[in-house]
């Protein structure tokens, strides 16, 4: 969790409408908004974002020693070195539509059922963090998680931390403390089968 997230290509959710708005402003004609994700987006794709200086296109997953990171576990980002500073200056949210879960099928076959996450908002926002990597022309970012919450745990261990409006503001503060942000992320969230 979290390996594939979506934005509704067609969503007329003003928020997402307003923050594409400024992107295009903000980059005028070059490649880059064309190279940006809607629809299903995987790790390595440019998708929106927004940080405390305002909406930016990234990368999604920080270099590893050997793979790209694409998530960070929020109990331990501050304890990492790899994500100490993201989590104390550089934190950012993802919007999206919801995101993807996969689940075996029964009977030891290797295929899996897909499953559409959601809230019941047209638009979640997702807490990450980000950081300018050397090589990258943009910056790049991870997403954070959380234990699943308890109707979710049979989908799987781990979720997105998943914010309410309340403590998006915080969020993007880097004076605010993380932790008290974190702690009034959305438990709700609602799933069906995708395709």
């Amino acid at each position: 969790m979290c390996g594939r997230y979506y934005i509704e290509p067609d969503s007329r959710d003003e928020t997402l409408l307003a923050l594409l708005d400024e992107l295009a402003r903000e980059r005028g004609n070059c490649e880059a908004p064309a190279a940006m994700r809607l629809g299903e987006i995987f790790p390595a794709q440019i998708a929106p974002a927004l940080t405390s200086d305002g909406p930016r296109m990234m990368k999604w997953g920080y270099t590893g020693s050997k793979n790209r990171v694409i998530n960070a576990r929020s109990e331990t980002a501050l304890e990492k070195p790899m994500f100490r500073n993201s989590m104390l200056f550089r934190r950012c949210l993802l919007p999206a539509s919801g995101y993807y879960e996969w689940q075996r099928t029964p009977g030891g076959s290797k295929t899996k059922q897909k499953f559409a996450l959601f809230t019941s908002a047209p638009l979640l926002f997702m807490a990450g963090l980000w950081r300018q990597e050397q090589g990258e022309d943009l910056p790049v970012f991870v997403i954070l998680t959380r234990c699943a919450a308890p109707g979710l745990a049979w989908l799987h261990d781990r979720m997105p931390v998943i914010l309410p409006p309340q403590a998006q503001r915080a969020w993007l503060n880097k004076t605010a403390d993380p932790a008290a942000a974190m702690a009034l992320a959305i438990e709700e969230v609602d799933f069906s089968p995708a395709g």
